[in-house]
This record gives structure tokens, C-alpha cells and sequence, in this order.
């Protein structure tokens, strides 16, 4: 990895020499779009400049057989489900903690962080089995990371519920169960992220070579 690290930052720097990065249009968000892309500019027959982009970066293979890729891949969504489940019989609790501002705001960002891990888990079952690098940051990156955030706020659910039950003592058993489901409810998406982060994946050079006229484009 170290070494297509570097030769990506050799092939950068060439482009930069080159001026071939300091176009308006190379934002990073366009870099992070089309990384691992090389562009080439050709001249249509009507005298039109368009840009063609070959693929010639790494690809990343999940390296399990079919039939572990898809048991994982259950696993995933079993821990995903689970997690809004314990969330969502935890948030619903008529208890006092769960009718206080701050603890509704840490539940709305609870259920976007676990809408945007759904959209990582989505990517990550529909990827294609050679993944180009902006595949593979959508659906193990991003998976990883998301996984990660949706567990920091479960865990923060527990921890203000547990405030509020320190101030104001009201229903001890029940305020300690809300803070325990909470809590499991988070460590399941760190084990989605251990699952993830310990999968043996491969990194495959791509076969297509750069022209020597592109110009390579990295995040």
C-alpha cells in the first residue's frame, strides 16, 4: 500500500509539473469522484475537446468466498437491525430522560447516523467484486467509519440518560435498563466495525496502463 501510495504521489506531482491539476474544475470533490481515473484529452470529429477517463488505479476484491461474502454481509444488516431495535424500543420508553430537549436532539442525530450507515451497508452488499478505489471507500471506508459515528451517539444516548438519572433520580430500574440497550445497541455497530476493518481484502493493479499524455487522478 505504502508503495502505490508513493507511486501515486510521483504520478501527481508529474501532473502538477505539467499543470495538468490546476484546472478549475479539479475540486477535491471532483478528485474524490474520480480518483484513481487518468484523463486523457481528445478532439471529437466536430472539433469538440472532451475528456475520456480510463480506469487505471487499484481494485479492491473482498477475498472470502461467495459464500462467506454473503454471510457477512448478513451479519451486518442482523447488527444494523438489532441496533435500531434496541434503539428504538429504548428511545421509546415513557421515562423522563427521554422527554428532555437535549436527549431528543442526540436521538434526531442518532437516527441520521444510522440512516447514513444503512446507505454504507447498501453500498457495501451491491458493490461489484473488483471494486475501484471510490467503490471501495463507499462501501468499506464509509461503512467502517459511519458504523463508528452511529455507535458514538448510542453510547451518548446512555450517557445523557445517565445524567439525567443522577439529577433527578426518577424510575431507577427503568432509566438503568434505557441506558443498558443503549449501550448494547452500540457496541453491536463496534463489532460491525471490527467485522469490517479485520476483512481480508485484496488489491489488485489494474491492467490498464496510463497514457503517457494523462493525467492521474488522485484524493
Amino acid at each position: 500500500m505504502n508503495k502505490r501510495r508513493a507511486n501515486q504521489n510521483l504520478r501527481r506531482k508529474a501532473d502538477l509539473d505539467k499543470g495538468l491539476l490546476n484546472r478549475p474544475w479539479h475540486s477535491k470533490a471532483y478528485h474524490r469522484h474520480f480518483e484513481g481515473y487518468t484523463e486523457v484529452e481528445t478532439v471529437n470529429p466536430k472539433g469538440k475537446v472532451v475528456i475520456q477517463r480510463i480506469y487505471t488505479g487499484d481494485y479492491y476484491r473482498l477475498d472470502l468466498p461467495r459464500k462467506k461474502r454473503v454471510g457477512l454481509r448478513i451479519v451486518y444488516a442482523l447488527l444494523w437491525l438489532a441496533a435500531c431495535a434496541l434503539f428504538g424500543f429504548a428511545a421509546s420508553r415513557p421515562i423522563g430522560a427521554n422527554m428532555t430537549w437535549y436527549l431528543a436532539i442526540v436521538q434526531m442525530l442518532t437516527v441520521c447516523a444510522l440512516a447514513g450507515l444503512l446507505f454504507s451497508l447498501i453500498s457495501h452488499c451491491t458493490a461489484p467484486r473488483d471494486m475501484t478505489v471510490g467503490d471501495w471507500k463507499s462501501a468499506s471506508v464509509n461503512l467502517k467509519r459511519r458504523a463508528v459515528y452511529a455507535a458514538l451517539f448510542l453510547e451518548l444516548n446512555a450517557f445523557a440518560t445517565g445524567v439525567y438519572l443522577l439529577l433527578k433520580g426518577d424510575r431507577w430500574g427503568t432509566h438503568l435498563l434505557v441506558i443498558v440497550l443503549y449501550v448494547l445497541s452500540g457496541l453491536l455497530l463496534v463489532v460491525m466495525n471490527r467485522l469490517e476493518d479485520n476483512a481480508p481484502y485484496l488489491t489488485i493493479p489494474s491492467t490498464q496502463s496510463a497514457p503517457p499524455e494523462g493525467s492521474y487522478i488522485d484524493a
